[in-house]
């Protein structure tokens, strides 16, 4: 019968990645080599009998064949009843579950063994960044040639396919209150600084954040807003320097990207100070000085 198995998930990510290694270091890690063993024996699982075929079987045998058949056909109705049951009754979630812990326990193998092609993709694209156009130019293909970048921009090419294949093998979770849209994403390869939430006094205009939080606050926007509408560019720009505080960086584990997400989504929040505000305090300081003097 047809087994209801789950979707791939991160697993043709995984073997994507694993690619870029030298051969001897593509294997899968053992979690995942028995999970994916485990689903292809599910997948070619033979249909069980059906009824009239068990009864066309005892029709057609032979009297001396009868008790062996039987011990068979019997064998064989069990195990289509106990397909059916688990079809029935979450086999799909089950393994969902199972191939999540895989991925899980796998990762921090895999990522350890794809860091050192991350860190040179890194490496090169910084290099070839330097040469080619400034903004989105930078991957114009005219723009390139007309600047005579053309090497640069195969290498930052090269670099950008490699960098992305990586970030694929990372799960990240974004939060569901809205603070974390598509473009938080790149905290699978990007690193942002801690900073936020914007804060207000709700009567004045603009934040009371001091001018070095708010320029981190607002490269933080950026990169998310620019990572959902050109993802390649925006890592281009994350080397050039354009996100204050943000680095290409390789999220090592699951929680290093959550960890990542939660900066974001604090750094979306904006804060109502409801007591005495700094600002307030400056002004009230400056009337009273005026009334000294």
């Amino acid at each position: 019968m047809q087994i209801t198995l789950p979707p791939a998930g991160k697993l043709p990510a995984i073997k994507a990645a694993l690619t870029l290694l030298p051969e001897k270091h593509r294997h899968l890690p053992p979690e995942l080599a028995e999970f994916e063993k485990l689903l292809d024996t599910l997948r070619d699982l033979p249909e069980p009998l059906t009824d009239t075929e068990i009864a066309r079987s005892l029709a057609d045998a032979e009297p001396n064949e009868l008790p062996a058949l039987l011990d068979t056909l019997a064998t064989e109705k069990a195990r289509g009843e106990a397909l059916r049951a688990a079809n029935g009754n979450g086999l799909r979630t089950l393994l969902e579950r199972r191939r999540s812990s895989a991925v899980l326990a796998a990762l921090p193998d895999v990522l350890e063994r794809l860091a050192p092609v991350f860190t040179q993709a890194t490496d090169t694209l910084a290099k070839a960044g330097a040469e080619l156009p400034e903004g989105a130019a930078a991957l114009d293909p005219q723009a390139v040639l007309d600047s005579n970048a053309g090497s640069a921009y195969h290498q930052a090419r090269q670099a950008l396919d490699t960098i992305q294949r990586i970030g694929a093998v990372v799960p990240v979770h974004l939060r569901q209150d809205g603070t974390t849209r598509s473009g938080s994403q790149c905290v699978a390869v990007v690193d942002v600084p801690v900073c936020g939430p914007y804060i207000t006094d709700g009567l004045t205009t603009g934040y009371l954040n001091n001018p070095d939080e708010l320029e981190l606050l607002k490269a933080v926007g950026r990169l998310v807003d620019d990572y959902n509408t050109d993802p390649r560019l925006a890592l281009l720009e994350v080397v050039r320097g354009r996100y204050t505080g943000c680095s290409l960086s390789l999220a090592a584990t699951v929680d290093e990207a959550q960890q990542r997400i939660e900066r974001i989504s604090t750094a979306s929040k904006v804060k109502r100070e409801d007591a005495l505000s700094e600002h307030q305090r400056r002004s009230l300081d400056r009337r009273q000085w005026r009334t000294v003097r």
